[in-house]
């Protein structure tokens, strides 16, 4: 990831620019395999190094957070079309560097994650209009609040009453209420949670998942539906237990029935791979399966970054920031398991590229943030 700081002329005049359909490569892969169809990519001074998008649920908005422009985005959606127009940008002390931008599952909320400001901002969200009002955030050691220093994400619980950040020493617990911000619990395992890029909870709300970049490791904490307070259950590492993939382990992703977790690894450093786990009945992880860059025919990723699963769960996608390519996968509902089919460059190659990723809800199109581009590439689904 960049740090260093853009200069942002005016925040309120700039407003998107479309380019032309790029031509693609795709890396080796399943053969016949379609390339995904560019329809429109967006830039703005809204969207220096963008790492992050987020559609709401009817399928009409999406928000992007930019880190050097310190600003989170809104932008109203065609579903038709899949393309996007920018309608706001809000920015304010809080989100300096902000990295990530999440909904809440009732979207009524949305946070934002902002590592300098070593903060997590709230807003409110207006549902017809798309719009969103900052609220309040949560700064690390005000109020007694902790989990926040380079808070990099932060994610609601499933029934939207809790907030659980992702930082450099681990897991921040806030419940949500009265339109604000109240901090639970900090959870470290014991410093077993170090280098935080990512925290997930289960749709059934019952686990939180967590990717420990510094550390190695993948945590699996139960969680208390009334309390919102997390208690470790397993802490997988690097190395250990048969698992060789998970060194700068980075995002997650879990499919609506909880039973496959799907890792990715190597933004910034380690395995370049794409990792797949069973729940088991005691709630803890199994390997599955690994994905290595390089080996057998998966090859175009370096610098493992986000992943999502298509709302139909037939496909796992995965973006990697220093290649800068879109790396997809065909999933075996029943087993889980993945075979690589492909990827290809997303947009004009840059480096760090390709940084955030998010299906649309019909699954139609897909949205990636391209980090030193300053766009947001949509593609179109064959």
């Amino acid at each position: 990831m960049k740090t260093g700081m853009g200069a942002v002329s005016s925040l309120w005049v700039a407003m998107a620019v479309l380019f032309p359909q790029s031509g693609m490569s795709v890396e080796a892969g399943a053969p016949g395999t379609p390339e995904l169809k560019e329809v429109q990519r967006v830039t703005s001074e809204h969207l220096m190094s963008v790492t992050s998008v987020a559609p709401s649920n009817d399928g009409k908005f999406l928000y992007a957070a930019a880190f050097n422009s310190h600003v989170v985005s809104a932008f109203k959606r065609d579903p038709e079309t899949g393309q996007l127009e920018l309608i706001q940008g809000s920015q304010v002390p809080e989100l300096q560097t902000a990295v990530s931008v999440r909904l809440s599952p009732d979207n009524r909320y949305a946070s934002a994650s902002a590592f300098s400001a070593n903060a997590v901002s709230l807003f409110k969200r207006d549902a017809e209009t798309g719009h969103l009002t900052w609220l309040t955030a949560a700064r690390q050691g005000e109020d007694g609040n902790e989990g926040l220093t380079f808070a990099i994400d932060a994610n609601f619980s499933a029934d939207s009453r809790f907030l659980y950040t992702a930082c450099s020493t681990g897991i921040g617990v806030f419940q949500v209420g009265d339109d604000k911000l109240t901090f639970v619990q900090s959870q470290t395992a014991d410093g077993q949670l170090k280098g935080l890029r990512a925290v997930v909870v289960s749709p059934d709300g019952g686990t939180v998942y967590a990717a420990g970049s510094g550390s190695n490791t993948i945590g699996v904490l139960r969680r208390d539906a009334e309390t919102g307070k997390l208690e470790v259950s397993q802490i997988l590492t690097d190395g250990k237990d048969g698992v060789e993939s998970l060194a700068g382990a980075f995002r997650i992703a879990v499919t609506a029935d909880g039973k496959h977790i799907y890792v990715s690894s190597g933004r910034f450093s380690g395995d370049q791979a794409v990792t797949v786990f069973e729940k088991q009945q005691d709630g803890k992880l199994q390997l599955l399966e690994a994905h290595v860059n390089g080996e057998g025919d998966f090859s175009g990723f370096e610098g493992g970054n986000s992943i999502a699963i298509s709302p139909d769960e037939k496909q796992v996608c995965v973006v990697a920031s220093v290649s800068d390519r879109l790396v997809r996968f065909r999933r075996d509902p029943q087993s889980g398991k993945l075979t690589f089919i492909g990827s290809q460059v997303v947009g004009e190659v840059a480096k760090p590229g390709a940084a955030g990723l998010c299906f649309s809800p019909d699954g139609k199109f897909l949205y990636v943030a391209d980090e030193n581009s300053s766009s947001i590439v949509v593609y179109q689904q064959p």
